[in-house]
């Protein structure tokens, strides 16, 4: 029987498998907490260990820094998405690496996940871009925010519906599902698609 497994790298990150009617979500193991914390090599070694059952497809997906990201953000995810592909390069399990853009138009197909943007001006032949402002920047940037969380939620409330029984809460004192538990889920249901 093939396992299935989604990545969703990152501090709020989780590693989901499904096995036939088996599913397991865990959040991504790291060492420490806050700024200095990293990706729990030996944790997410043993953790893929415990839960693989026959042949594996995984899914891993492509993490970038955003523009608006600080070069410290920028290396910090680099390096854990570096630490993810090593542990599954170590134990021989291939991969693919995927964007968020990708699954969602499988696994969501029909869903709202997507904001329809607005068409911009094109600027005429010879005239000069003209730079935002602050104030339109931080616009920008709220908006876009707001598109990932609106495509996050989507994720969560699919996961919710097709997986009731599935605990998908980051920690037992948590209120409601962790997007990154979810959006992990999601990136396994894209496995199994692909992975046929």
């Amino acid at each position: 029987m093939t396992t299935y497994i989604g990545i969703d790298p990152g501090q709020k990150g989780a590693i989901a498998f499904i096995s036939g009617k088996r599913v397991a979500i865990f959040s991504m193991p790291y060492i420490g907490k806050g700024k200095g914390s990293e990706v729990d090599s030996r944790g997410l070694w043993v953790l893929i260990r415990q839960n693989v059952r026959g042949e594996v497809f995984v899914v891993l997906e492509k993490v970038y820094a955003l523009g608006t990201s600080s070069a410290q953000s920028g290396l910090t995810i680099g390096t854990g998405f570096g630490e993810i592909r090593s542990v599954l390069k170590c134990m021989r399990i291939s991969f693919i690496e995927v964007t968020p853009t990708d699954w969602k138009k499988e696994v969501l197909r029909g869903l709202p996940w997507k904001q329809i943007r607005k068409k911009t001006k094109r600027r005429k032949k010879g005239e000069k871009k003209v730079e935002p402002t602050k104030e339109e920047k931080k616009k920008i940037n709220q908006e876009k925010t707001a598109e990932k969380n609106r495509s996050k939620q989507v994720a969560i409330q699919y996961c919710v519906r097709k997986y009731p029984k599935v605990d998908l809460k980051r920690t037992p004192r948590c209120d409601g599902p962790c997007d990154g538990k979810c959006e992990a889920l999601c990136m396994a249901e894209f496995a199994k698609v692909k992975g046929r």
